[in-house]
């Protein structure tokens, strides 16, 4: 049986964002899947689709990670660059991610 298409994944697709992000914002895969919305989860959202968009994984692949349908992560693609322009708390959070993720 397939699963339905807005069924989050069991197992990340990006591991090492995964692990980056719950030692930054102390925030797990199944927290991330769910449908809070709670900022820091929010921000885990975004910090996850730009890294998975970036990795060169396609919107609808990262929706489907996430539970979530493509326009809400083409929401969260935009929603990173406008919070790392404009707030600093998440620039801080976003920087600290991608410095754990650098090799």
């Amino acid at each position: 049986m397939n699963p339905s298409p807005l069924t989050p994944r069991h197992q990340p697709r990006h591991a090492a964002v995964w692990q980056a992000i719950e030692a930054v914002l102390g925030v797990d895969f199944a927290d991330i899947c769910s449908k809070s919305r709670i900022r820091a989860i929010v921000y885990a959202r975004f910090i996850y689709t730009n890294a998975a968009f970036r990795a060169g994984d396609r919107i609808t692949v990262i929706a489907r990670d996430l539970g979530r349908n493509h326009s809400t992560a083409l929401y969260y693609l935009r929603g990173y660059d406008t919070e790392f322009k404009f707030n600093p708390k998440f620039r801080a959070m976003a920087r600290a991610v991608n410095n754990l993720l650098k090799p």
